[in-house]
């Protein structure tokens, strides 16, 4: 078998422009992409409101002003949002993890907490909608720092141990109408990220010879699909590999440059595939899902696994493949706050 100083203005009216054909990845501008994203979400969501798409249109446009603003060239005019002024003059390249949280912090600090979340999902739509497309390479948004400037040093829900031991039961016991189950290579599928905190994208481009054998402790090297290029090396757990080397058996191709992951069919998983795959195992198990990415509740869980048992901050930095020490620095407190809650439930900490 194969397998800074001008805020958005809440009360302004939106004016709306003709969309302009995208002349290519490396020329194509911002407000090109954004009319015609925001085309695309009014076709597909037919069946909501004008409202919807006025507000996601007004995020987009606010999100333009911070940018503008946070790299030195803030908006001029009467305070009307209209996505060709205040886009204009952004580029792909000005779409950098970093660029977005001061941005974000911009925004966050004009408005309420929620108006700052929904911008932040708005944002977070149309950056993926560029990196499907082929326009990015990464996500800007997939960055932690970006969810904790909007929910006060709170990460979005990891799951626990407990979560992963469902999923790795969901796994080796699939329904008949799982089509798409392949029992040796999900359970392996969890276990890798549960036991590197590869990111999905990461994942999905991983190849067979991406595991490094050669010494004592299997070293898996991240060298594709890395955020920023950060590549890394993670020492893997004895059990990941055992069942990675048990769903490679089932494999009648298995060479160095194969892909790891593979469907049923032979072909190489995509991310929407891992998602996928991850979603259905939370079903069957069921585990509730974290918001976003099935995988990268699973970063989190690793994370914060790494955090509780005592890892250095900067270790965790490099494990994970974190630009910013800030964003690893959060799992200790995350930790930290578990251990409290253990106690208290305990009744330890009681007078």
């Amino acid at each position: 078998m194969t397998k800074a100083t001008t805020a958005p203005r809440p009360r302004a009216t939106v004016r709306s422009r003709a969309t302009a054909p995208a002349r290519g990845p490396s020329d194509a501008s911002l407000v090109e992409l954004a009319e015609d994203w925001l085309a695309a979400k009014s076709l597909a969501g037919r069946s909501e409101t004008d409202n919807s798409a006025q507000a996601r249109r007004r995020d987009v446009c606010r999100w333009g002003r911070a940018l503008q603003t946070m790299l030195g060239r803030p908006v001029a005019g009467d305070g009307t949002l209209d996505v060709a002024v205040d886009l204009a003059g952004l580029r792909l390249r000005d779409l950098t993890a970093d660029n977005c949280l001061h941005a974000l912090s911009l925004l966050r600090a004009s408005g309420k907490a929620s108006s700052t979340a929904r911008m932040l999902s708005t944002w977070r739509g149309f950056c993926r909608w560029l990196v499907r497309r082929g326009y990015l390479r990464s996500d800007p948004t997939d960055d932690d720092l970006l969810v904790v400037t909007v929910s006060g040093e709170r990460l979005p829900r990891a799951f626990t141990l407990a979560d992963v031991d469902h999923l790795r039961l969901a796994a080796l016991d699939p329904s008949p109408r799982a089509r798409s189950a392949w029992p040796a290579r999900d359970l392996a599928l969890v276990e890798l990220l549960t036991g590197s905190g590869a990111r999905v994208s990461e994942t999905a481009a991983l190849q067979v010879g991406d595991i490094d054998r050669r010494h004592q402790v299997m070293i898996l090297r991240l060298r594709r699909a890395t955020k920023s290029g950060n590549e890394r090396d993670v020492p893997l757990p004895e059990r990941v590999v055992d069942t990675i080397d048990a769903y490679l058996a089932e494999r009648i191709s298995s060479g160095r440059a194969q892909p790891l992951f593979v469907r049923l069919s032979g072909e190489q998983m995509t991310r929407q595939d891992i998602d996928e795959v991850l979603r259905r195992l939370c079903r069957a198990g069921a585990v509730t899902a974290p918001d976003g990415e099935m995988a990268h509740g699973l970063r989190h869980h690793y994370g914060t696994q790494l955090a509780l048992h005592g890892v250095p901050v900067p270790v965790i930095q490099q494990l994970l493949g974190h630009a910013d020490p800030r964003t690893s620095s959060i799992y200790t407190r995350v930790a930290a706050q578990s251990l409290v809650d253990a106690l208290t439930t305990a009744g330890m900490l009681d007078a």
